[in-house]
């Protein structure tokens, strides 16, 4: 029992400690185990969802290695505060105006699918698809990336920029898979799109809602290519670019405001 003035020092069950060099080095193994997946498929970017047999071998198989390898990290090194952060840091409304239309776009997308038209087998994969990407692309960054981040008396700002400027660059590799130069428009929507999934995990201080916001908005996203009519592609593109003009607002109050370390990761 502790004496009344005595400190309680955190006692830290990790096997090595967080730190950013560890947290880029999983990153890394991570994008390097997907992609190469993925271009070993030989399947074009912009035909991963064509058919059931293109998703999984372009998509489904490339995150269950992925997402094996963090399950592996995360049970080797033992790392706190990657699920949860023990106290919930506040939010605005700016940030709660993003969550909203981020959730609202996603329903209206999803409300308009022509499921009828989906095939069976494509959407059990698509389905899958998105469990896969919200755990892996989550845990990867907005869980170890950030964690490690959250070292060194680093302000939340600082670990938050780099995580969004991270998960951008996370997809530079689709640029060589077939997106062209779409793929560098993607990097800045991706890395934005980012900054609102770390708002659902710091409303909630939790990671799995971002991890579900995430993947069925991928789900949306991957089914309205083929399955969404022109009209509702065009509400809910400019719906999206209302997002990302709102989450580079919020992104430079946040970095600017954030300016002090806080401890979320004891």
């Amino acid at each position: 029992m502790n004496k009344p003035n005595e400190a309680i020092v955190p006692t830290h069950p990790w096997r090595f400690s967080p730190s950013v060099a560890i947290g880029t080095l999983c990153l890394i193994a991570y994008i390097a185990v997907f992609y190469g997946i993925a271009q070993a498929s030989g399947i074009d970017y912009g035909e991963w969802f064509a058919n059931a047999n293109n998703a999984i071998h372009s998509a489904l198989i490339p995150l269950v290695a992925g997402s094996l390898l963090l399950i592996a990290f995360l049970l080797l090194s033992r790392w706190n505060a990657v699920w949860r952060d023990p106290v919930r840091l506040p939010t605005n409304r700016l940030h709660a105006t993003l969550i909203y239309l981020f959730v609202g776009t996603i329903v209206l997308r999803l409300v308009f699918i022509k499921w009828g038209e989906v095939p069976t087998e494509l959407l059990l994969v698509v389905i899958a698809v998105g469990i896969g990407v919200g755990f892996a692309e989550e845990m990867a960054l907005r869980g170890v990336f950030l964690r490690g981040m959250r070292t060194n008396s680093r302000s939340e700002g600082r670990a938050v920029l780099w995580t969004t400027i991270a998960f951008g660059l996370l997809h530079i590799p689709n640029i060589f898979l077939g997106t062209g130069l779409f793929g560098i428009v993607q990097l800045l929507l991706a890395g934005l799109t980012g900054f609102v999934l770390y708002l659902f995990r710091r409303r909630f201080a939790w990671i799995v809602p971002a991890m579900i916001a995430h993947g069925i908005w991928d789900i949306s996203v991957f089914l309205s290519k083929d399955y969404l009519s022109q009209t509702m592609n065009t509400i809910t593109l400019a719906l999206t670019a209302v997002i990302q003009l709102l989450a580079i607002i919020a992104l430079v109050r946040f970095v600017r405001s954030e300016g002090e370390a806080v401890n979320v990761t004891i």
